[in-house]
């Protein structure tokens, strides 16, 4: 017996790791501002540790994102541990610039799946909606849905979507390899925003901290199939050296 319950823990702990992952793509491929900045970030407290799933700074809102995912139903205690969440980064990692934290709260159990805002000192769910947040930001209903397929296939319970998804990624189009170089070009343009005299070191390491694993993969597999003019074709004579080299160490990763 207990056998099976340290299996269906590790089971649990698995499901939970690629939900995680799933979800920091899916903000990522948004294009809307989210920049990944860690998973499991390390927050201590009067010598506790806790860790957060995931946690973004938006370029459009100037703010940090937590994002927290519960394998289980949702339960009162999850605002009050966001609260604290969002107060240590506020105080650790926030600077005069930024606005004040966001945390989103996702729960999953076999049959439902719930998505909620929160903000520091606002606890209630209706006072969070109420509060307006940025159009920016996905709507808890896509999040739900995205959660809920990510589920679906990770399960099994979608498996020919799965297969076809993968068929897809494996495939170099011309509009594939667009996409990607100008997703590269577009971060290159949000770091010089930020911190125009980015050495090329930074500006591989922010870019490849914002791109998914399965973009980095594309424009691998874009330069290797295609060739560094086809690729130049897309970007911006400013650009298209950094990508390109950029690139050149993706293809390590493929």
């Amino acid at each position: 017996l207990d056998f099976l319950l340290v299996d269906e823990n590790i089971r649990h702990q698995d499901l939970k790791r690629a939900l995680v992952e799933h979800m920091r793509d899916f903000l990522l491929e948004l294009g809307v501002g989210f920049s990944f900045v860690r998973q499991n970030y390390h927050l201590e407290v009067d010598g506790t540790d806790f860790y957060l799933d995931m946690l973004f700074y938006h370029l459009k809102l100037r703010c940090f994102i937590v994002i927290q995912l519960e394998m289980g139903e949702f339960k009162p205690e999850h605002s009050g541990m966001m609260n604290f969440y969002l107060s240590g980064i506020d105080e650790r990692e926030r600077v005069e610039q930024d606005q004040p934290t966001i945390g989103i709260i996702l729960c999953k159990t076999k049959g439902k799946t719930i998505a909620e805002y929160s903000l520091r000192h606002l606890r209630n769910p209706i006072a969070i909606a109420e509060h307006r947040l940025p159009q920016v930001l996905p709507s808890t209903e896509r999040l739900q849905s995205e959660l809920d397929n990510a589920a679906r296939i990770l399960e099994g319970e979608s498996g020919i979507l799965e297969v076809k998804a993968q068929s897809e990624e494996t495939s170099t189009t011309p509009e594939k390899l667009a996409e990607v170089a100008l997703e590269v070009q577009r971060l290159l343009k949000l770091l010089k925003e930020t911190n125009p005299n980015a050495s090329k070191e930074e500006q591989q390491a922010f870019v490849t901290a914002a791109m998914p694993l399965t973009l980095r993969q594309k424009a691998a597999s874009a330069l290797q199939s295609l060739g560094k003019v086809a690729i130049k074709e897309f970007l911006d004579d400013g650009y298209a050296d950094v990508a390109i080299a950029m690139m050149e160490c993706w293809c390590d990763e493929a």
